[in-house]
């Protein structure tokens, strides 16, 4: 999982009228079903979001947002239920703002915990790199 600059891919969404924005949503959806350990059907929900004129995508958002409380469950953390807001966001034409929420729970969040730090955990900060 890649630690992305969020405002850098807000610069290149607006500098390629939004086909950034696009490949931007398949790396964050590549990114939760990495981690999430699932088979990554992000090129699918690329194509189905095109498809079906972003509808498809705002439910995507609904879906990940309860695949990260997912993660953060597993991991001792409590859930943020972002997952309406990422609806609401998304019927409003706001889906630029839920790719970067979604990229700074990746970034800050999960990205951390699956690298062995957690800080809420029964460990502590200095808990074991690795729980596998």
């Amino acid at each position: 999982m890649e630690k992305r600059n969020i405002a850098m891919c807000i610069i290149l969404s607006f500098v390629t009228c939004g086909i950034y924005s696009l490949y931007w949503f398949y790396c964050i959806a590549s990114d939760i079903y990495k981690a999430n350990g699932e088979e990554n059907k992000a090129g699918m929900d690329l194509v189905l979001g095109i498809v079906t004129c972003s509808i498809y995508m705002i439910y995507k958002y609904y879906v990940y947002g309860k695949i990260l409380d997912d993660i953060r469950q597993r991991n001792g953390i409590a859930p943020k239920n972002d997952s309406i807001m990422f609806v609401i966001l998304g019927i409003f034409g706001l889906s630029l703002v839920n790719e970067c929420i979604l990229q700074h729970n990746l970034n800050e969040e999960i990205g951390p915990l699956l690298s062995g730090y957690n800080p809420q955990g029964p460990y502590g900060p200095q808990g074991p790199q690795n729980y596998n």
